[in-house]
């Protein structure tokens, strides 16, 4: 079926516009044995633009790997054009009614479900995860947020009377954007759309380290006829493009996913211009099992969340908070899902945990790792090495042993810094009491989770922990609801109306009695 085209080169090439109906053929040349490699390009004020492989971020597939394509890089000066369409553009596009604006986000939407085979295949090839899992979560959460994104728009849109007062959210205008690399697809969908819908423009940067679904996406995008301007896709680093969109005196609002020391830049980077900012930083989840908890239920939930997308999600809850009286019972149920736990190749039969996204995070998730084992913590289960089950034509991937610590004193550095990686903890406490105090004791605050045969003591010990969402006996995700943390976890939300809500500014219009 025709989709968007990426684009694809075996030599250097130079900056040209790109043509939106390329045929996607071309896209399943990428990938594992499969010849040539992606160059990703540029969006901006309504044209495509190539990229080109001098400068250019090497891509690499993370089950193998191998070299399956490059971030092209903008400079300062693609960033500027950028900044000065979402300016151009920003009247216009407020001025225009939210269905009209909805109008375009519904076509893009059927555009990604349509492409949904060639979207999987391109987020396996540059995360490994398992096809499943990347279709369901990765591909199907972009086309999720656009679902019922009118709707929640116009809730946040519509006025309101405080006595004598109308009290009305306008768009905040021009919107600067920073995608994460764990979700790529779905962070670029949901930074555009939820800006766009609400009459904002936007300069977004996606990740350099995984850019291929993104990219796919933008061609996609760049066929919807929008009015030049109203969304700028710039690839580059952050040194470079990011850190140009934050300093940027054009613009009023900063979405960003990452971690929490550039978080800590961009606060003082816009101290000086006062922009205000929804940060999402990364936590240190807690999973909090009280004395009754159904642990059959509650075990595999909380593997599944350590592990959910091969360890590499800022909710991950990584700290497993159990009653020290049911320790060894909780120690050999652990053991046993590990234990089934089959890291491979993400194609491959029977793979249930695929590779980590790249040496870097291999190499840093294993000095965590080597830091348990000579600190010298309580090793449940995995460690350092290639797992034996990873063949020989994979050795070149980033594979990590799914690894569990028991009795972690709280304040050791693997109960306390984010690792991103299927690394688990466990913290035995008392009492109630304790096993709150442990879950509040970190610099994070984003998510928890609580388990419980009774609801309502569930439900109270959530409202207990310093986190911004907590998962109440296994509930599911809902990307309808406010997501964010507290503490060092960021400020502001995304999702929902409390998060659209964010890329507004409120102005009350004091009338006549």
């Amino acid at each position: 079926m025709p989709m968007t085209g990426l684009t694809v080169a075996d030599h250097d090439t130079t900056a040209v516009p790109a043509s939106p109906d390329r045929a996607v053929a071309q896209a399943d040349r990428t990938g594992p044995g499969r010849p040539g490699q992606v160059i990703t390009g540029h969006f901006v004020d309504g044209v495509l633009v190539e990229g080109v492989r001098s400068g250019a971020t090497p891509v690499h597939d993370p089950a193998t790997g191998a070299l399956i394509g490059y971030a092209g890089q903008a400079g300062t000066a693609t960033v500027a054009r950028a900044l000065a369409a979402a300016r151009g553009a920003a009247p216009d596009w407020a001025a225009r009614p939210l269905a009209e604006r909805m109008s375009y986000l519904d076509d893009w939407r059927d555009r990604l479900a349509a492409a949904a085979d060639l979207l999987t295949e391109l987020v396996v090839d540059e995360l490994g995860l398992l096809p499943g899992f990347a279709r369901r979560v990765h591909v199907g959460r972009a086309v999720a947020c656009l679902e019922h994104l009118g709707e929640l728009a116009e809730g946040v849109l519509t006025p309101r009377r405080e006595g004598t007062s109308l009290v009305v959210r306008e768009p905040a205008g021009v919107v600067a954007a920073i995608a994460a690399w764990n979700f790529p697809l779905h962070m670029l969908v949901s930074k555009i759309s939820s800006a766009v819908v609400l009459g904002n423009t936007v300069v977004i940067k996606p990740s350099e380290m995984k850019p291929l679904a993104a990219w796919a996406a933008t061609r996609l995008l760049a066929e919807l006829d929008l009015p030049p301007g109203v969304v700028n896709v710039v690839g580059g680093t952050g040194p470079t493009v990011g850190a140009t969109l934050v300093g940027s005196p054009d613009i009023n609002m900063i979405s960003f996913t990452g971690s929490r020391e550039v978080g800590r830049q961009i606060l003082a980077v816009t101290a000086a211009t006062i922009t205000r900012s929804v940060l999402e930083l990364g936590g240190k989840n807690p999973a909090v099992l009280l004395p009754d908890a159904p642990l059959d239920e509650a075990l595999p939930a909380v593997l599944g969340s350590c592990f959910f997308n091969n360890g590499q999600v800022c909710g991950a809850q990584s700290r497993l908070i159990v009653p020290r009286a049911l320790l060894g019972e909780i120690e050999e149920r652990v053991a046993a899902l590990v234990d089934e736990t089959v890291v491979g190749p993400p194609r491959a039969a029977g793979t249930s945990l695929g590779p980590v996204v790249s040496a870097a995070q291999h190499e840093r998730v294993s000095e965590f790792i080597a830091d348990g084992l000579s600190s010298r913590l309580r090793l449940l289960r995995g460690g350092l090495g290639m797992p034996a089950s990873i063949p020989a034509e994979n050795q070149g991937g980033y594979y990590v042993r799914p690894t569990v610590f028991s009795e972690v004193p709280p304040q050791h550095r693997l109960a306390q810094e984010e690792i991103f990686g299927p690394v688990l903890t466990i913290l035995p406490c008392d009492d109630v009491d304790e096993m709150v105090a442990v879950a509040n004791g970190t610099r994070y605050g984003l998510t928890g989770a609580v388990w419980s045969a009774d609801l309502d003591r569930s439900i109270a010990v959530a409202r207990r922990l310093d986190a911004g969402q907590v998962v109440v006996n296994g509930g599911a995700f809902n990307l309808a609801a406010p997501y964010g943390g507290v503490r060092e976890s960021g400020n502001g939300r995304e999702h929902g109306r409390e998060g659209l809500a964010e890329l507004t500014e409120v102005k009350s219009l004091q009338l006549p009695a």
